[in-house]
């Protein structure tokens, strides 16, 4: 019981934490990309104009904020740098940290000094445009909050005409106080973002900016529903395997407590006095239980916490203890109630009588599990109809084990000259045995599903690489879109070269979502440069002469978004409540991308696409040229896959999480299983012992129980098989559950080495019950008088 209660409330506490361990993360994460700063208000990449003047901002709001002319440079590696163009007291509020600089002086990350190969003293000269210039590195600082990556920090005064000039050169002959009040970035340290936000938007110089907060609660949320509903789906599986746990646990104590009852009132005492000495051995069990399994979670959350990233902590409350402790106690109450019922239906007499076991039909079981079947089949796939299936499944997996275990004892009659069909029926008619397969049978299938889950999110992960089949995109190209199309096509090795608008972070109203980018591009050619795979005709989408969007399947299956509904995007500062028809949805991996028609569409010639996307078959030398061709007018050329290839590790790292905690879990129910068989040898060590007393060798009694072993693999092998064929078409339907959606195909080499992984679970079984047989002593039993 003790062993029972710490490993369930370990599970259940587990369970309870795996969200708030990841928002946990998470949330770490954000705030070491910005420490204290809290808001970010910028230019968003589509628009036309690259800085703004910040002396409105200087005059009419008194909170902390730091002023940052922020642009991509070349190296002499032909690879870029973010300079920050600041002032050593604006960059002391960014880093925490004060440094004096000349004006030929530059500070760089240890990412930029690694990257570039240089040092403190040495030289390093960056390009922008046509202009260059020299400066000395003064020191080399650790990445910290915003200024971390490939990043510099320049001295704001001394070199922001430079930049300015760079890109307009038409304003090279204004003065340079023109433009020491100009910026394209603002850094906020505010304890109220929101109320920043409208204070900051009011002003008409900056109502058209984009405002990007540090620590997006939503989309992180939404992140990690993404990240762990399937794993949230598997630990549903894994709460039933133990719902079956605790209840046979507790069904056994009761049975072992019926005659102490009977005796109890024989004796004049009363049945609330005897349930009360049962309550008080359970409390004496809850609290070094509540102890233990505090001490185990906190610890394997920890650990697992070093899988996501090193030094971080999570502090574990006792509020997942007491929810165990509450579940626990729930099913206790009804388990006990149910049995002191049947308890009461008894007379004093036959309740001390050790009566066997009752046998239910093989007929019952079998028209149960037939029934079942059919049912399942005749059901229609709505959402509650597939909770209807998942209960039918479940309600039938005990007739399903009896059947199959019977059906293998019924071959072993032919076995006429050995002592197997005699033993197998010493416990052919006990209740523990089934219990203990049922329980088994559940253990095993949540491996499989948990191995077919891993290798599905694997094969997600490979999913979102594919979906990005673009290679390059350059940015930045604000006017002659379609004559650098030209001028890139004309490169031998590009194959293919398409304008596009890319809009970061925009916001939907359907399911109040976030989507991580938002493509704006001709419709046809979509399959050329993305993987996602389509259901509709994109020739509709190409002729819309309205708004018009192509959004992710999930907003259809979770949200019920139709085909011609509307919905609301906020797309940019400019465009913050746009409407689109939905024209039609694509599968993905991740849902965090859409796509757009308003280049397209009369009235929105503002609106223009800043990118063109490439395709290559030499990415590096294309690259290389580009930068080399095109960096004088500022055009940035960066690899299109890189956002996947970051999503893809974030899916992959979250996935480590979760398969570690369930794995953990998992070798709680060997542990478990293995409890079960040595409850079972003890109520059948009585008669291995009679065997023994009437000349069955040691040898022959461990070949049998080998033998009936194999038997109790195949009819779980045969049960599981047939449980999780019946399980997995209805894993997609109930994600929806959890306000998700995956395009769920899972692999048979998976669903292989998941059955191979409860085989082996079984036969570590099966080698702890066998190796009770040493300590089988006849004199024990016999003092007994157990030997009838």
């Amino acid at each position: 019981m003790l062993l029972s209660f710490t490993f369930l409330m370990v599970v259940l506490t587990l369970a309870f934490t795996m969200n708030d361990v990841l928002t946990d993360y998470y949330i770490y994460r954000y705030e070491r990309q910005s420490e204290h700063i809290d808001l970010e208000m910028t230019i968003g990449s589509n628009a036309s104009a690259r800085y703004f003047s910040t002396r409105t901002l200087d005059d009419n709001y008194s909170g902390d904020y730091a002023k940052v002319f922020k642009v991509d440079v070349l190296a002499e590696d032909a690879s870029y740098i973010t300079v920050f163009a600041t002032s050593e007291v604006d960059f002391g509020l960014l880093y925490g940290t004060n440094y004096t600089l000349n004006d030929h002086e530059i500070i760089l990350t240890e990412t930029s000094a690694k990257t570039h190969h240089v040092g403190v003293s040495e030289s390093l000269t960056l390009s922008l445009g046509t202009t260059q210039k020299t400066f000395i590195v003064k020191a080399i600082v650790p990445d910290y909050g915003v200024f971390q990556g490939d990043k510099g920090f320049i001295l704001h005064d001394p070199h922001v005409a430079l930049f300015i000039q760079a890109m307009f050169p038409s304003l090279a002959n204004l003065p340079t106080s023109f433009f020491i009040h100009l910026n394209n970035t603002v850094y906020f340290d505010t304890d109220d973002v929101s109320q920043t936000i409208d204070t900051v938007s009011t002003i008409d110089a900056y109502q058209t900016l984009d405002y990007k907060v540090s620590i997006p609660i939503p989309y992180i949320k939404q992140l990690i529903n993404r990240a762990v509903a399937l794993f949230q789906m598997m630990l549903l599986f894994i709460g039933i395997t133990v719902v079956l746990l605790i209840q046979t646990t507790y069904a056994l104590v009761f049975r072992e407590k019926e005659q102490m009852l009977s005796i109890i009132k024989l004796l004049g005492g009363s049945l609330w006095f005897g349930s009360f000495i049962w309550l008080v051995e359970l409390l004496i069990l809850y609290l070094p239980a509540a102890l233990l399994s505090y001490g185990l979670a906190y610890g394997i959350i920890q650990v697992g916490m070093q899988l996501l990233m090193p030094g971080l902590a999570y502090h574990l409350s006792i509020l997942p203890i007491l929810y165990s402790l509450g579940i626990l106690t729930i099913i206790f109450m009804v388990t006990v109630l149910y049995h002191v019922m049947l308890w009461q239906s008894k007379t004093e007499v036959s309740r001390l009588k050790v009566m066997p076991d009752r046998k239910v039909s093989t007929w019952i079981h079998l028209s149960l599990v037939g029934l079942s079947l059919l049912t399942y089949a005749l059901l229609y796939e709505t959402l509650w109809m597939t909770i209807v299936k998942l209960f039918l499944v479940i309600s039938m997996t005990y007739s399903l084990v009896i059947l199959m275990h019977r059906g293998w004892l019924f071959c072993t009659k032919y076995l006429k000259e050995t002592p197997y069909p005699y033993l197998l029926k010493i416990s052919y008619h006990k209740r523990t045995l089934y219990r203990f397969l049922w329980l088994s049978l559940a253990t095993l299938v949540t491996v499989m599903l948990l191995f077919e889950t891993t290798g599905y999110i694997k094969h997600k992960a490979t999913v979102i690489r594919n979906e990005y089949q673009a290679d390059l995109v350059m940015s930045n190209v604000l006017t002659s879109t379609q004559q650098i199309q030209l001028e890139v096509l004309a490169h031998d090795a590009v194959t293919s070269a398409i304008p596009i608008g890319i809009y970061r972070n925009v916001n939907i109203d359907a399911g109040n979502q976030v989507f991580q980018a938002v493509y704006m591009l001709d419709p046809l050619e979509i399959p050329n440069y993305f993987g996602m795979t389509h259901n509709q005709d994109l020739q509709t989408f190409q002729d819309a002469t309205e708004p018009a969007i192509w959004l992710p399947m999930r907003y259809h299956a979770v949200y019920g978004v139709e085909i011609h509904d509307q919905v609301t995007l906020n797309l940019n500062a400019a465009h913050p409540n746009l409407n689109f028809k939905v024209l039609g949805f694509f599968d993905e991996a991740v849902g965090n991308t859409a796509f757009i028609n308003l280049h397209r569409v009369s009235g929105y010639e503002d609106i223009k696409q800043t990118h063109i996307l490439i395709n290559t078959d030499d990415p590096t030398t294309v690259k290389a040229d580009l930068i080399d061709q095109y960096s004088a007018k500022l055009y940035y050329v960066n690899d299109f896959q890189q956002s996947a290839i970051a999503l893809s590790k974030e899916v992959i790292l979250s996935m480590n999480y979760a398969t570690y905690v369930t794995f953990i879990i998992l070798a709680g129910l060997l542990v478990s299983m293995m409890n079960q068989g040595l409850i079972l040898f003890g109520e059948l060590k009585p008669s291995y012992v009679r065997a023994s007393v009437l000349g069955l060798s040691e040898s022959m009694l461990k070949k049998h129980l080998w033998f009936e072993g194999v038997i109790q693999i195949l009819t779980l092998s045969l049960s599981t098989i047939g449980t999780v064929l019946l399980l997995n078409p209805l894993i997609k339907p109930l994600l929806m559950l959890f306000d998700e959606y995956e395009n769920i195909v899972f692999n048979p080499v998976d669903i292989f080495i998941g059955w191979l992984m409860g085989i082996l679970m079984l036969l570590i079984t099966r080698l702890a019950y066998i190796r009770g047989i040493r300590h089988l002593k006849p004199s024990d039993v016999l003092k007994m008088h157990q030997i009838d």
